[in-house]
């Protein structure tokens, strides 16, 4: 039986990250460990990074998505899942335990993502950031992992109410 737990609050500095970490921390202190991923679908601020964070604070490996790739996270983080981590994670069904961390899309500039795209472009629809929510948790469910974490500062929840359970 998967878990998951949705973080999200519409204003920046309100705890989302550090009750993401704690959540992830206590996950990762399981035994026996189970599979678990903390994901977040969009970062502004880069290189300040809350999958980053998380991670740290978590023990988690962070990698980031290919549109990540392109802000200055791309020269703090892992691009991509790498064909070793990817063998890591279809190890959870297996192995101890996967403790993975993702971040899909980043911009550099701190500021809401509307705002980062029309200063930097490379702009995503809503449409591509659910579908992309929902590959990385259907992704991950199939390969085992157990306990999911995604954490948003959307405004609405609506969005959220067709993700994968």
């Amino acid at each position: 039986m998967a878990t998951s737990f949705v973080v999200w609050g519409a204003n920046t500095n309100i705890g989302k990250t550090l009750l993401s970490a704690g959540i992830m921390r206590t996950v990762a202190r399981l035994s026996p460990p189970i599979g678990s991923l903390y994901l977040k679908p969009v970062q502004t601020g880069a290189p300040d990074s809350d999958g980053a964070l998380v991670a740290q604070l978590s023990g988690l490996s962070h990698t980031i998505g290919e549109h990540a790739s392109a802000s200055r996270l791309g020269a703090v983080c892992e691009s991509r899942w790498t064909s070793a981590q990817e063998a890591e994670a279809i190890n959870i069904k297996t192995s101890s335990a996967a403790l993975l961390s993702r971040t899909l899309f980043a911009w550099n500039d701190a500021v809401s993502p509307h705002l980062a795209v029309e200063r930097e472009g490379r702009p995503v629809s809503d449409e591509l950031v659910l579908q992309s929510t929902r590959d990385e948790l259907a992704y991950f469910k199939a390969l085992g992992g157990r306990c999911a974490c995604l954490q948003s500062s959307a405004k609405s929840t609506s969005a959220f109410d067709k993700l994968p359970r």
